[in-house]
C-alpha cells in the first residue's frame, strides 16, 4: 500500500512515516506542502493520501477539493490535531475518508490509522473490480446472440439483453417492467 503524507511538521512526518511503515505492508511517501504533494500526486500513484487540515498556503480540507476537481479520487484521510467539530462535518461532508485526531494515545491513533488506510484500499480495490466485472457482464450481455432475461419474483422484466429485438421486434425498453407472460 503506498500513501502519500502530507503535513507542513518534518520532525511528524518522520515519525509517523517510521510507525506505520514499521511492521506492515504500507510505504509512505511525505510532502510538508499541499503543493509538494500536488506535484508528487501528478507524477506518482497513491493508494491513499493521509493529510493535515492546518498547513500554510493551502489546508487539507483546500487540497482535497483541488484533487477532487482534478478528478482525482484517491481516498483521503484528515489526519489533524483535535479540531472543531464544524472542521469535521466539513470534511465528511467534501469527501473525507475518515477524520482521524492526531491527539491521544500513539499506539492507539497509529493504529486507528493503519486499519483506515487498509479499509480505504480495500473498498477501493473492491470497487475497482467490482467496476471491471460489471464491465465484463455488459460486454458479454450486449453481445450475445442468444435472448437472456432477467426476472424477478412477479416475473417481472429487470433486463433483456441487446438481442431481444432482433429476436422478438421489441425493444429493451418496451419489455423492461413489464410481466414475461405478456410477451410469450
Amino acid at each position: 500500500i503506498k500513501i502519500l503524507h502530507v503535513d507542513d511538521e518534518a520532525a511528524f512526518l518522520a515519525v509517523a512515516k517510521q510507525c506505520l511503515e514499521e511492521q506492515s505492508n504500507i510505504q509512505v511517501d511525505t510532502a510538508l506542502s499541499a503543493k509538494e504533494a500536488l506535484k508528487k500526486l501528478n507524477h506518482s500513484k497513491y493508494d491513499v493520501v493521509v493529510c493535515d487540515q492546518q498547513m500554510p498556503e493551502k489546508n487539507g480540507l483546500e487540497l482535497l477539493r483541488e484533487l477532487r476537481r482534478q478528478g482525482d479520487n484517491v481516498p483521503f484521510i484528515l489526519f489533524t490535531c483535535k479540531g472543531k467539530e464544524d472542521v469535521a462535518i466539513e470534511a465528511l461532508n467534501s469527501g473525507v475518508y475518515r477524520y482521524i485526531e492526531k491527539e491521544g494515545n500513539a499506539e492507539v491513533t497509529f493504529e486507528e490509522l493503519k486499519n483506515s488506510i487498509r479499509a480505504a484500499v480495500k473498498e477501493q480495490r473492491t470497487e475497482k473490480l467490482l467496476k471491471k466485472t460489471e464491465n465484463s457482464i455488459r460486454q458479454i450481455t450486449d453481445n450475445i446472440q442468444d435472448l437472456l432475461l432477467l426476472l424477478d419474483e412477479n416475473m417481472v422484466i429487470k433486463f433483456a439483453s441487446a438481442s431481444y429485438k432482433s429476436i422478438t421486434g421489441f425493444t429493451q425498453s418496451e419489455v423492461i417492467g413489464k410481466r414475461a407472460y405478456e410477451f410469450v
